[in-house]
């Protein structure tokens, strides 16, 4: 068994879910998660199961999408952006959106 495969098989999707949700509580990583793998391309293509992640910046047609903003609490875009569509197409299994600054901005404190 090739090295990419026995990871996969420590990766899954469903043991990440349940790791998310152990954990999750007080790490804060993640501001939504998907219950089940929703890919076009289940079980094909380069990253066939792979879990993957994205920030909650990136819009995704079956979660909502809020950049860490009060202002856009609660919006669901229609579409996938390219990277989640071109993640997707190849398998890959999207567990949720992960925590950001506010529109991923980041934030500086400098004090001279």
């Amino acid at each position: 068994m090739r090295a990419t495969q026995q990871a996969l098989r420590l990766l899954d999707g469903q043991t990440c879910r349940a790791r998310i949700a152990q954990h999750d509580g007080w790490v804060n990583a993640f501001v939504r998660t998907v219950g089940e793998a929703k890919t076009s391309a289940q079980g094909k293509g380069r990253l066939a199961g792979w879990p993957v992640a994205v920030k909650d910046s990136i819009c995704t047609k079956d979660m909502a999408t809020g950049c860490a903003s009060r202002m856009l609490a609660g919006f669901e875009p229609g579409y996938d952006a390219t990277v989640v569509r071109l993640l997707r197409a190849a398998g890959a299994d999207v567990l949720g959106k992960t925590n950001c600054d506010e529109f991923g901005m980041g934030c500086l404190d400098e004090r001279p």
